[in-house]
């Protein structure tokens, strides 16, 4: 009788203990980033500096820079901005080499082309090419020269652009085609504007093309 009650004083002394609680690990509240890609384009820009800044919208000049990254061998490029901007964007592309959609060249130090965004969200696409740096420049003019506002300016420009080249997409949104298969297609007319830009560029400046 004594073993058994020492038994079941053993076994059930561990009843008598409370047990201790762990406090649950809150989990961290995700850091919000803003990531864009793309492709730096006259053909593809190889090994270009790209660079976004946040965008003064009195004058549309450049303001806090919000990241940087270099080109691969086709253009594109990704980069995180930081700090997270709360309204324009302008992206820039410069340096590098690209080779001639007219004639095979290779074209070296090409000058900077720009993109310029009312506003970007993370995991959108924003090309570089000739027809986005005549918006870039064409919104600062009017900015600048009629004294018109960023907003105004900035879609006043897109449409020209898009109507003057003949496109019913916002160039920035484009890549540019030069297969069959682009032919009647933003994408595709995006591929003959840049050639002929080119072949006019290496025929009216021999020396320094791009």
């Amino acid at each position: 009788i004594a073993l058994i009650a020492g038994v079941a004083g053993c076994g059930g002394s561990s009843g008598s203990h409370s047990r201790s609680r762990r406090t649950p690990t809150p989990t961290p509240t995700p850091t919000p980033t803003v990531i864009i890609s793309g492709r730096a384009v006259q053909n593809g820009m190889s090994d270009a500096a790209v660079d976004a800044f946040a965008v003064n919208t009195a004058d549309g000049s450049d303001g806090v820079a919000l990241g940087e990254a270099t080109t691969d061998s086709d253009g594109s490029y990704s980069l995180q901005l930081i700090p997270i901007p709360a309204g324009p964007v302008r992206v820039t592309a410069s340096g590098g080499t690209f080779i001639s959609e007219a004639n095979g060249a290779t074209i070296s130090s090409p000058s900077t082309i720009s993109a310029l965004l009312a506003n970007v969200t993370s995991g959108q696409s924003v090309n570089l090419n000739p027809l986005t740096d005549f918006v870039n420049s064409r919104t600062l003019g009017a900015i600048n020269q009629s004294g018109t506002d960023f907003s105004t300016a900035l879609s006043d420009a897109n449409a020209a652009v898009e109507t003057d080249f003949g496109l019913s997409s916002d160039p920035s949104t484009l890549v540019p085609d030069y297969t069959v298969n682009g032919i009647g297609t933003d994408a595709g007319n995006l591929g003959l504007i840049l050639g002929g830009i080119v072949n006019e560029d290496q025929l009216l400046c021999p020396a320094t093309p791009g």
